[in-house]
């Protein structure tokens, strides 16, 4: 008897997950992703994983792996709320906002991974079912169940197809003509600072705990140290031998967000360089506290990135009952609040455990209906957070 034929497009955080969960219920899914290896293209930096993500995280990982992402993550500290002359705004702290976790205590409190860190964890022990360099073109339906065709790769059909291939999904513009995401007209950049690259006189009290979030007119920054308890393939090593984590050292997170006008305007089809994006945030916070910008001005040019931020007006309805969409490729999000990766992973444990019950095509076409209504209510929620973050981190607040 042939066994249940499972194929997810996308090796990001909402598809490993799926995957991961899948195999601890001895399901072997077949992972389908563009890159050609998994450091082949800039995935951004730190994330803030909140009591969700951790405990979707929990349900799909082997309890060694689950350590490892938690030792993983960034020591933490107390979090602030300044404006750009260093000075306190503790009302603009958002109602959802939970504090960094310190150390080892992360009973309700977020914990910051570096995003690659978590990605290569998730894969760990898939190995052998993703299938790098297959980027799809589209699929069509046949009698035994979904033939995918990719570029310059031979076909291959699945019984059921899971879309978390982010916010360009190429099954969203296949079965959702018209679907994509909204362009509210801001803009995310990200950077990294160098641990050691930070002058000391640059340092100030708000720096090197938690999270720290300036808001300024119309521009808000997030800057975070992510220090870690000790390298991260000796932790491996020592908690999950079965994970090889890349090395990294100590460094400063930062992300600026803003209206495209507030950032040197909407941004070029081709990638800018690195020296052009930390122009573009020098310029736009000029009146800001030197120890502040002394953060930006030391970033590294390699590591700076940037991108439109687009955001689903709604969940949209599609018409296959055998295909399903996750994360970002159905519910795009502002990076506003975190909310966008943990709901992925979200997506990703909740439809593993529907799935982990399905032995034919039917039952599993069965458990995708059944996994729906939960994660539209679920998007449904984080959006409207999402939405209501964006407008917060937006406005204007000079003071005097």
């Amino acid at each position: 008897m042939q066994s249940l034929r499972i194929g997810i497009v996308g090796a990001g955080l909402g598809g490993l997950c799926l995957a991961q969960g899948l195999a601890r219920a001895g399901i072997a899914a077949t992972v389908f992703e563009r890159d050609r290896t998994a450091d082949s293209r800039w995935q951004g930096y730190r994330l803030r994983i909140d009591g969700d993500g951790q405990q979707a995280l929990r349900q799909v990982m082997t309890p060694r792996q689950y350590e490892l992402f938690r030792q993983s993550c960034s020591l933490g500290g107390d979090d602030c709320f300044i404006d750009p002359q260093l000075r306190a705004l503790p009302e603009r702290k958002p109602a959802h906002w939970r504090p960094s976790a310190q150390a080892d205590d992360a009973a309700e409190r977020d914990l910051s991974a570096n995003r690659q860190t978590l990605r290569e964890i998730l894969a760990s022990g898939l190995e052998g079912q993703i299938r790098w360099g297959h980027a799809l073109r589209g699929f069509r339906e046949t009698p035994e169940g979904l033939l995918l065709d990719f570029e310059a790769r031979p076909e291959c059909e699945v019984d059921v197809l899971i879309a978390a291939d982010g916010v360009g999904s190429a099954v969203r513009r296949q079965l959702i003509p018209g679907g994509e995401p909204d362009d509210g007209g801001a803009i995310v950049l990200y950077g990294v600072t160098p641990w050691e690259a930070l002058p000391a006189e640059a340092l100030t009290p708000e720096l090197g705990q938690g999270v720290c979030v300036v808001f300024g007119d119309g521009l808000t920054a997030v800057i975070e140290a992510m220090r870690f308890r000790a390298p991260l393939p000796e932790l491996a090593r020592r908690l999950a031998p079965e994970a090889a984590l890349s090395p990294l050292p100590d460094y400063w997170y930062w992300a600026c967000v803003a209206r495209a006008e507030d950032l040197g305007g909407a941004l070029p089809a081709e990638r800018l360089s690195g020296d052009a994006l930390r122009a573009r945030v020098l310029q736009a916070t000029r009146g800001w506290h030197s120890r502040l910008r002394a953060v930006f001005a030391h970033g590294d040019p390699r590591c700076l990135g940037a991108r439109a931020i687009r955001i689903s007006a709604e969940v949209p309805v599609w018409r296959c009952e055998r295909v399903a969409l996750l994360g970002d490729a159905i519910h795009a999000m502002s990076p506003a609040g975190g909310l966008g990766a943990n709901t992925a992973l979200c997506d990703g444990a909740a439809l593993a455990q529907a799935l982990a019950r399905a032995g034919t095509a039917a039952e599993a076409a069965a458990a995708l209906r059944a996994w729906e209504p939960g994660m539209r209510r679920r998007a449904a929620a984080a959006l409207s957070l999402s939405l209501a973050g964006t407008a917060r981190l937006l406005q204007t607040t000079t003071r005097a």
